[in-house]
């Protein structure tokens, strides 16, 4: 059964008017009608069963009827990551959900390429890979940042458990499962950069902050997207102590 987040209120017999882009989704795309299911959710009131009891050329109304799951687990670490080019940004967003991120946050690099993003899209995409995964929340996307605001914003936040920072050019960091398994297993978040890498002066800083623990993803020079998804596999794999 298909599943459509609502951020209504969710309770036995509650009507739901649809705005214009999921009624459209409903009528015109899933092709639903008066008596047909779906389930509808969020991470305040968990997951219902509601019948379509209305459809016209704007609106669609739903019924709920039933709860088919109680409100699930919040989202775990942060992914802070550089945005990247075309689809694979899109595509990085739709995982780290799927992989049970809390918040994203996109980070402003030196050497990142893409300097804007479109918030509104990201957000339609995390929120398509949440009904399709059947988590309960939808991820915090935050606004992009410089990684110096980043910085200072670690620094007057103390986070309980460092960041991670992927660091391909240190052959000496530890691997991240190793740290994952050490007796101390915490972790706020993974930091992963940019398509060009860090730049100098940026792994100078890094490397000085506090709250920063870098760390290896192996040998190999991972692309950008890659690398997010070999991090948050681990962590979300391994058990971690969260904030």
């Amino acid at each position: 059964m298909q599943r459509l987040h609502l951020s209504t209120p969710l309770s036995a017999g509650a009507e739901l008017a649809l705005d214009a882009a999921r009624s459209h989704y409903v009528a015109n795309v899933l092709r639903l009608r008066p008596g047909d299911a779906i389930k509808v959710f969020n991470a305040r009131d968990g997951e219902w069963r509601a019948i379509v009891v209305q459809t016209s050329r704007r609106t669609v109304t739903l019924k709920a009827q039933d709860q088919t799951a109680t409100p699930g687990p919040p989202g775990e670490f942060t992914l802070y990551a550089a945005p990247i080019r075309g689809d694979r940004w899109d595509t990085v967003i739709e995982k780290a959900t799927e992989l049970g991120v809390a918040a994203i946050q996109p980070v402003l690099t030196r050497r990142t390429v893409v300097r804007r993003i479109n918030a509104e899209r990201l957000l339609a995409r995390a929120t398509e890979a949440a009904e399709q995964c059947g988590r309960m929340d939808i991820p915090a996307l935050g606004p992009l940042l410089s990684l110096e605001d980043l910085l200072t914003r670690l620094s007057a936040e103390t986070p309980d458990g460092p960041v991670l920072w992927a660091d391909e050019g240190d052959a000496g960091a530890p691997a991240l499962a190793a740290h994952l398994l050490s007796a101390n297993r915490r972790a706020h978040g993974i930091l992963i950069g940019p398509e060009g890498g860090f730049a100098p002066e940026e792994r100078q800083q890094l490397a000085a902050h506090p709250a920063i623990q870098a760390v290896s993803l192996g040998r190999a020079i991972l692309r950008a997207d890659t690398a997010a998804y070999v991090g948050l596999a681990l962590m979300r794999a391994l058990p971690v102590v969260v904030r």
